[in-house]
């Protein structure tokens, strides 16, 4: 039975089908070569043998991948040619945690077995109009300093997931379009201030204690950008200062490596090889350097201490 797709996206370099419509996602003109297709209906659980009934199940090898979430939903991804995603949505009530779970774990395996590797990053364009990346584990502040970085001027350009290529007609190392969410815990988003930029807010826990905002069309970006440096972002003890400390040789990729989301997806999927050469890629071309923040910063010292630092670079 042929698909029937209503939307057609650009995420992430990649051209992606799908019968719902997604408001996070950019919409293309693509009529043909589509890389991703989005179907909904019923995904069954693979009859594979676990330790006991669970409510959540991941199961991943080369080219497949197969998701349960508690008893909302059930997501199943195919690749060959082409990759197929077929999303089994059992509670709609909760389709907001189950979006969430497309655009993460989700996501990176489509990602993985199409030869792109996103990086656990935030990125905000500098007034030079090329891009600085923000990494660091989940819960360090990577939404927070670019949705404060957005209130003074800086776009944000990608939210927790930042895919790069290499353009090879200027040996330069771009970012993709991405999805156009930003991801704030409460605390976070009550100290923003100016939140104009953002609307549609929608729970993405079970505690409801972090949100998804939609950033408005207008403040969007919706090609791809010239990246300028990395930053991974390392809280330390309190009793230091802000600082920075440059990352070169082997330790420039080993802290590259670190940064991938959902990294250990891809030993199962069989991308060693294809994932070495992206972070070769990055790791000669891309300046990338420890930011050091000291346990109970404020955010506004940081913002201020980060505004300097990537103003001096523009």
């Amino acid at each position: 039975m042929p698909l029937v797709h209503h939307y057609i996206y650009n995420l992430f370099g990649l051209t992606i089908a799908s019968e719902r419509e997604f408001l996070e996602l950019i919409p293309s003109s693509a009529k043909n070569a589509i890389d991703v297709h989005i179907r909904f209906g019923k995904v069954d659980v693979p009859d594979v043998k676990v330790k006991e009934e669970t409510a959540f199940l991941q199961l991943l090898k080369q080219d497949y991948y197969f998701l349960k979430l508690e008893s909302f939903a059930r997501f199943l991804v195919i690749h060959d040619e082409t990759t197929m995603i077929t999303i089994d949505v059992i509670d709609e009530a909760k389709y907001s945690y189950v979006k969430s779970w497309l655009f993460g774990s989700v996501f990176s395996a489509v990602l993985h077995m199409n030869n792109r590797f996103a990086l656990h990053a935030s990125a905000v364009k500098t007034q030079d109009g090329e891009v600085v990346l923000f990494c660091g584990r989940s819960g360090i502040g990577k939404s927070t300093i670019a949705t404060r970085l957005n209130n003074k001027g800086f776009d944000i350009v990608s939210d927790d997931k930042a895919v790069l290529s290499l353009k090879k007609d200027d040996d330069s190392i771009y970012i993709e379009p991405s999805i156009q969410i930003t991801r704030l815990w409460n605390d976070s988003y009550d100290k923003l201030g100016d939140d104009g930029f953002l609307e549609n807010p929608e729970s993405v826990s079970l505690n409801e204690e972090k949100f998804q905002f939609l950033i408005k069309k207008e403040n969007r970006i919706l090609s791809p950008l010239k990246v300028k440096a990395i930053y991974i972002i390392r809280q330390i003890k309190e009793d230091s200062h802000l600082q920075l400390r440059r990352i070169n040789g082997k330790l420039k990729h080993q802290r590259l490596k670190e940064q991938i989301h959902r990294k250990q997806f891809i030993p199962k999927l069989k991308k060693q090889r294809e994932h070495w050469q992206y972070l070769h890629d990055i790791a000669t071309r891309i300046p990338v350097t420890a930011l050091l923040r000291p346990l109970k910063t404020s955010h506004e010292d940081f913002t201020s201490y980060v505004v300097k630092e990537i103003t001096k670079q523009s």
